[in-house]
This record gives structure tokens, C-alpha cells and sequence, in this order.
């Protein structure tokens, strides 16, 4: 495979393309042709009451249609739109309908052919059309920013994705013996 060109044009924006990839940073943000559409992602820095840097935001427009999924285990049903889910892992027992999980995953994705993953360990807040119906915002916080933005059908996302991550390792034989519980 051909690596994909970097290019630095004079007002400072960059462009990379290649094959599978046609992406600009601009001022605007990061824009690519997506899975048949274009997408555009803002940046910002998300300040607290002290003027201090307190992470930073990624965002970008959804369609009136377009369905989120991602996040992790959650048991408030698949799609994600409307919802706020916050990256944080607690006991849970469970419980149908609350938004929260044993396993939460920094990956969205988009039946509009997008996926964007935050490598951290932080606790990622993502607000999926919660505050804004045409607005997917993902907030990270900390100085710096480590974002995947992946393009493709749903399988491709997935494929995709696990290529950054890597694969489950394989599931231990004890693990397959007797489960008790109280």
C-alpha cells in the first residue's frame, strides 16, 4: 500500500490523502468525505470557573435521521441519540433504563458512516444530541487530545476500530467451568 501524502498548504491548513483517506484540517475544524457524506469536526478547549484548561471538545452537526451507538455496555438500548453518556464505570446491578454501565468504551460511531475514538483513560462525557438535537459532542478531559476519526459502514467502523484497539485475547479455560453465585 501507497502511504498517504501530507501536505501543508500556505494558509496552514493540512491536508492528507491517500488511499482510504481525504482529509483537511483547517480553521474550521477536521473535515473528510465520509461514508458518502462529508463530515466536519470542531476543536475547543473546555475552560473552568478559574480560567483553567480544563479538557477539550470535539463536535460535530448530525443529521435529522442519523442514529449513535458506542459507549461501552449500556442498558438503555442501542441508540445513543438524545442521550449523554459519561465514561465512567460503576456497579450498577443491572439496572435497565439509568444510563449506567459495568464497561464504558470511548468509541461512537454514526449509521452516517463516521466513528470517533478518545484514547484515555479518563472519564470521556459524550453528549450524543442531549443538549443540542443536531450537535454530537464528545468532551475529553486533560491538556491534550490522543482522537481517532474512522470512516465507513457500520462493519467497516467496527473493523476499523479493532484495528487501533486489537483483538480480545482469548477466553481462559477456567473461565468456562462452574459459575456460582450468592
Amino acid at each position: 500500500a501507497t502511504p498517504a501524502l501530507l501536505s501543508v498548504m500556505a494558509d496552514g491548513s493540512v491536508s492528507i490523502s491517500g488511499q482510504g483517506v481525504d482529509a483537511q484540517w483547517t480553521d474550521r475544524g477536521l473535515s473528510f468525505a465520509g461514508y458518502g457524506n462529508p463530515q466536519v469536526f470542531s476543536s475547543g478547549a473546555l475552560i473552568d470557573s478559574d480560567d483553567q484548561l480544563w479538557g477539550l471538545l470535539e463536535a460535530t452537526a448530525l443529521t435529522p435521521q442519523e442514529r449513535l451507538y458506542g459507549g461501552g455496555e449500556a442498558f438503555a438500548g442501542p441508540d445513543l441519540r438524545g442521550r449523554i453518556r459519561r465514561g465512567v464505570n460503576v456497579e450498577c446491578h443491572g439496572a435497565a433504563g439509568l444510563d449506567l454501565s459495568y464497561l464504558t468504551v470511548p468509541f461512537f460511531w454514526s449509521d452516517n458512516g463516521w466513528g470517533l475514538f478518545a484514547h484515555t483513560g479518563a472519564p470521556v462525557t459524550a453528549d450524543l444530541g442531549a443538549t443540542h438535537a443536531e450537535v454530537a459532542a464528545v468532551a475529553v478531559p486533560g491538556p491534550g487530545l490522543d482522537l481517532f476519526v474512522v470512516t465507513g459502514g457500520p462493519l467497516e467502523l467496527l473493523r476499523r476500530y479493532l484495528a487501533i484497539t486489537g483483538l480480545p485475547g482469548r477466553f481462559p479455560e477456567w473461565g468456562l467451568g462452574v459459575w456460582t453465585s450468592r
